[in-house]
């Protein structure tokens, strides 16, 4: 029988290493965080006092970083069409994959990113891969967790799609609930609606997952 750990995103209100405390005082076997602002490019670097203490509090209350799940920030767009708001993206998104790794977490959920109509969605999808990969090289031991979406707007992240098949040379999709290997250190996690479409000339990072959109609580 499979454990199931469930819990919510908590509050950092006091300090991230107060996320530990808030998701045991609700009585969660998981959680999921902001590890800095949620609607700005930059948060404070967390300070190695703060990191001792969350993971201290993490560990007086058994929670391990398989089961916590940090959201970066929603200004983030791996696939901007605006090379200035691309250059943005890409150095918010390391600095919370860095803000990750500081804490002890290896796994940082993600929205793909959106064209905004102002660019071919084909190219948006290499350039969110082109910046995952960018941002695997600089970091170690954080998986990038694909959040998958409903595609509403110019949102990408919707169909997921893996190949080539040998024999074919086309690539079939992975159903909803699949569960694929992909390199060493990346993985599809079972969700209810598939992921990100990989093109055929996508370097697949060496550390991604994918997610189910728009959980309020962590199933791990």
């Amino acid at each position: 029988m499979t454990m199931k750990y469930i819990g919510a995103h908590v509050s950092v209100q006091g300090g991230v290493d107060k996320a530990p405390l808030n998701a045991a005082a609700i009585g969660a076997k998981a959680f999921a965080l902001f590890t800095g602002w949620s609607s700005r490019w930059a948060s404070k670097p967390i300070s190695e006092e703060t990191a001792e203490a969350f993971r201290e509090n993490c560990s007086a209350n058994g929670f391990t970083p398989s089961v916590i799940l940090p959201h970066d920030n929603f200004l983030i767009n791996l696939g901007s069409p605006d090379s200035k708001k691309l250059a943005m993206s890409r150095k918010s998104f390391l600095e919370e994959m860095q803000r990750c790794e500081a804490l002890g977490l290896t796994m940082l959920n993600f929205h793909p990113g959106s064209h905004l109509n102002e660019m071919d969605p084909d190219d948006c999808l290499d350039l969110i891969a082109e910046s995952i990969n960018i941002t695997l090289g600089k970091t170690q031991g954080v998986t990038a967790v694909l959040e998958s979406t409903a595609g509403q707007g110019s949102n990408l992240g919707w169909i997921l799609w893996s190949g080539p098949d040998s024999a074919t040379s086309t690539y079939s999709s992975i159903s909803p609930g699949s569960s694929t290997m992909w390199k060493t250190r990346a993985a599809s996690e079972s969700a209810s609606t598939p992921a990100i479409r990989i093109p055929p000339d996508m370097t697949l990072p060496t550390r991604m997952a994918t997610g189910r959109h728009g959980r309020s609580s962590t199933a791990l």
